[in-house]
């Protein structure tokens, strides 16, 4: 008989493979949902969907088979995107940021006395904010704090969101927290299988699965660990990546999938109206198509005019990865080291002598960078740029270790059994042979100890707290290169059962 992992979970068994039939396009999910669901009035808001960002097609599930168990349900919007469908099921209430006889420097210093100074990095963690004028950028950030501080005015008491990576939702984690309510993000878990569990901050910790783990440590000798240790084993004989990992987005390259994204944004842009109301996350389908064919075209340029350093096996080194950037991996989880030229150069000045690090190139960012920034990394007597294309697998298992701001590589470095130096907030950071740099300068005497690593079994603990606390089901954009599984009507319903488990948890 196979071995049933052991331990009482609030999620359902891990998930076969994905079916990828019956699979729906998200006009036909709308048309579908109109058909299944009858609209039920809110009277009283209670619990708070983010349908603004490319998640909305499983939250619109989930927020619907709440309803129908007569749960109040409400959602924000922005602009046009993902509005078509729902005006008449859904109560939505949207962040549109309009003219108003409003107190804007009144307003800035009394979120400042009645919130955190993390509100300070909100307008800096925002890709697309930063970039506008000041006038502009306070405005987008009071009347954000001004409409969500209305929802809890109204009753919600829940939120959930996508991952925390713009100025409303991180406006949503702060109000919350001031007010004592939930605000839920919700993360795939980066396991063999698809799963997701949920956050109750930023998304640098894993709330459900901290406090799983503590009790895994309390009774460890009481739970069977041995399916996720061998998981482990095979983790270390495959090495492979997360489900997100094989997404266009992240392997870079030339991929007929931006052509035919390029399309869906038009077709959002001028048939679907996102163009008709504007907001500060939609661009024209061209500022994607100029971005994708500048990194292409300096990507084939650098091929002719750069040579990247081969890996020699007998050096001492340490691999730092490249993040792909602009992103919340950087932006929301490392504000500090955003400048990650400048966060190369302070970790090469704390290398021990006859040490390297070896930095490799992200794949999906080849391209991205410029032949200068590749140019002073080389000049770095003490450090070594690699190409994207190496062989993940044998340069951890070779590396004295992997430092990350808060990227996937610092994760394999752990089941690997090779130490984690990371600088930013990441889930993991609580696991053994996980160093958590609080400073900059701490990494010198890191360097210069004998850095322990996790056992088998440490990391298998830390793996059956990462599946207890977690839900069945792929939580993702639904790009066009992954819409077959994510939008299959096997995963929406696995996603809507997870999330309906997460409301019944926090009563």
């Amino acid at each position: 008989m196979a071995h049933q992992r052991a331990g009482s979970s609030l999620s359902s068994k891990l998930p076969e493979k994905n079916n990828k039939e019956n699979i729906s396009h998200p006009s036909q999910i709308f048309s579908n949902l109109k058909h299944t669901y009858s609209h039920c009035p809110v009277f009283n808001m209670k619990i708070c969907f983010d349908f603004v960002c490319d998640e909305a097609l499983i939250y619109s599930r989930a927020a619907l088979a709440l309803q129908r168990k007569g749960h109040d349900v409400c959602a924000i919007t922005l602009g046009n995107r993902w509005k078509e469908g729902w005006t008449d099921q859904i109560d939505l209430f949207p962040l549109d940021l309009e003219d108003s006889p409003i107190d804007w420097d009144k307003e800035l210093d009394r979120i400042k006395q009645e919130y955190s100074s993390a509100v300070a990095g909100f307008i800096q963690a925002d890709r697309f904010i930063a970039y506008l004028g000041r006038d502009e950028q306070v405005k987008l950030l009071v009347w954000t704090f001004l409409k969500i501080e209305e929802l809890v005015a109204a009753g919600v008491t829940k939120f959930f969101i996508t991952g925390v990576a713009y100025l409303y939702n991180l406006v949503m984690v702060e109000v919350a927290r001031k007010n004592n309510l939930v605000c839920y993000s919700l993360y795939g878990t980066r396991q063999k299988e698809s799963r997701f569990t949920l956050s109750e901050g930023y998304g640098g910790k894993w709330d459900l699965v901290d406090k799983i783990y503590a009790e895994n440590l309390e009774n460890k000798e009481k739970i069977d660990y041995s399916a996720e240790a061998n998981e482990v084993i095979d983790f270390r004989i495959k090495f492979s990546s997360p489900d997100y990992m094989a997404s266009a987005r992240q392997t870079g390259g030339i991929s007929s999938v931006f052509v035919r994204e390029f399309f869906h944004r038009l077709k959002n842009w001028y048939f679907n109206n996102w163009s008709k109301k504007e907001d500060y996350i939609t661009q024209h389908p061209l500022w994607y198509a100029k971005r994708n064919l500048k990194r292409i075209i300096n990507g084939k340029y650098l091929k002719f005019v750069f040579k990247f350093d081969s890996v020699n096996y007998d050096d001492k080194y340490y691999i730092y990865p490249l993040h792909l950037q602009p992103e919340a991996s950087t932006l929301v989880l490392g504000p500090d080291y955003v400048n990650q030229l400048e966060t190369i150069k302070a970790i090469s000045r704390r290398l021990p002598l006859g040490e390297y690090l070896y930095v490799k190139e992200h794949p999906a960012a080849y391209g991205m960078h410029s032949h200068k920034m590749y140019q002073e990394i080389q000049q770095l007597f003490n450090v070594k740029l690699i190409a994207p294309g190496e062989d993940t697998k044998r340069v951890i298992n070779n590396s004295q270790g992997v430092i990350v701001i808060s990227g996937t590589m610092g994760w394999e470095a752990f089941l690997a059994g090779k130490p984690a130096l990371v600088l930013g907030d990441v889930f993991y950071d609580q696991f053994p042979g996980v160093y958590k740099i609080s400073n900059i300068e701490q990494i010198r005497s890191l360097f210069n100890s004998n850095l322990k690593v996790a056992e088998v079994d440490d990391i298998a603990i830390a793996l059956n707290a990462i599946y207890k606390g977690s839900f069945k089901g792929m939580f993702d954009v639904h790009k066009l290169d992954t819409a077959q599984i994510v939008l299959s009507e096997e995963n929406l319903s696995a996603l809507e059962e997870g999330i309906l488990k997460i409301v019944e948890y926090s009563k």
